[in-house]
């Protein structure tokens, strides 16, 4: 898979495509699109960010439990 300009993208605005004409006018790209897909969402990020402890007791909040979570066993 080549760069973010093999993706059929449209700009704000326009209009979107019925998916016969989609698959009519795209061309088809081998293999994975998941680095095309990487590639699009780091093109339109803002930059990594520091992700929040789970729970804050700092600030109040109380630890998460161990996965799955106590709400499984309810009944």
């Amino acid at each position: 898979m080549g760069s973010i300009a093999e993706l059929a993208t449209r700009k704000q605005g326009d209009r979107h495509i019925d998916p016969e004409t989609w698959q009519r006018v795209t061309t088809r790209q081998e293999g994975s699109w998941w680095p095309a897909w990487q590639t699009w969402l780091e093109s339109h990020s803002s930059g990594p960010v520091t992700a929040q402890p789970v729970g804050a007791p700092d600030r109040g909040d109380p630890p998460l439990g161990d996965a799955p979570g106590i709400y499984v066993l309810q009944v």
